[in-house]
């Protein structure tokens, strides 16, 4: 599975920017560190995550590496979709 990080910003005129962006096929510590480092770079209001299975086994790991990494931000679960063919 590919865990895609993406950073976006919203300009004056309302256009939708990607400011960053990062993607990879990586253990779970590896990729929670990459969107730690985008968090502390970029300071969004908000970041996205999947909520249920993906958020009850990473929110541990991710609280713990926020605290030890002195980076936090709001982190928001929402509900996965899979929209039919």
């Amino acid at each position: 599975m590919v865990t895609k990080h993406e950073v976006l910003g919203v300009d004056h005129i309302s256009d939708i920017w990607v400011i960053d962006w990062w993607s990879g096929q990586k253990e779970t510590d590896v990729w929670i560190d990459s969107q730690l480092d985008l968090m502390k770079a970029h300071q969004p209001f908000y970041w996205f995550g999947e909520s249920g299975a993906i958020k009850r086994a990473i929110s541990p790991f991710l609280n713990r590496r926020m605290q030890e990494r002195e980076v936090y931000g709001r982190v928001e679960w929402i509900i996965s979709v899979t929209l039919p063919p």
